[in-house]
């Protein structure tokens, strides 16, 4: 990854020249702005274990908790790796949860703060973990010859769809 980036370190800090949409020629400085990823890459590109927030500093005991906490910070989180690289112990490095990722790709990108660049999980984080682990359990199918077609709570014993009906607009 620190491969693929390299020409956004040069290009954030010096600017390039390119072609907008509307034909001018402009300098831009692109930058890092989004980091999507599922959550054990987000934990390693956040150089923290996978039992930590990539974000913020809370504590594993008190994930899901509705608490403010500390968000992460690039310059503490080098400092504290480069200090474990030297001293091989740190009580900062455990209290974080960091693990020894001495050489993140993130450390040179102008402008950029990578915890905050990560993005939610939506398809782990709510597909699976709110509609698959919650919702799957309270519906079963009706008909398994259209199992997608209709469904129905479990508790909900007379329930019966509502019919199918397409409407279809012109505007002619």
């Amino acid at each position: 990854m620190l491969l693929l980036l390299r020409p956004l370190v040069d290009a954030g800090h010096q600017g390039k020249a390119m072609v907008c949409a509307d034909g001018c020629v402009r300098r831009v400085h692109p930058i890092l702005a989004a980091y999507i990823a599922d959550f054990p890459e987000q934990c390693l590109v956040g150089c923290n274990k996978e039992s930590r927030c990539p974000r913020c500093l809370v504590k594993s005991k008190d994930r899901g908790d509705l608490e403010e906490c500390t968000y992460r910070s690039m310059v503490d989180t080098l400092k504290t790796l480069q200090r474990k690289r030297r001293n091989k112990q740190s009580n900062k490095f455990d209290m974080e949860g960091l693990r020894p990722v001495y050489e993140p790709f993130w450390k040179d990108l102008p402008f950029t703060d990578i915890f905050a660049c990560i993005t939610p999980d939506i398809l782990h984080q709510l597909h699976k973990g709110i509609f698959h682990d919650h919702c799957h359990d309270r519906v079963t199918p009706r008909d398994s010859a259209r199992p997608l077609v209709c469904y129905r709570l479990k508790s909900d014993r007379d329930w019966t769809p509502p019919p199918l009906r397409i409407h279809l607009r012109s505007d002619n």
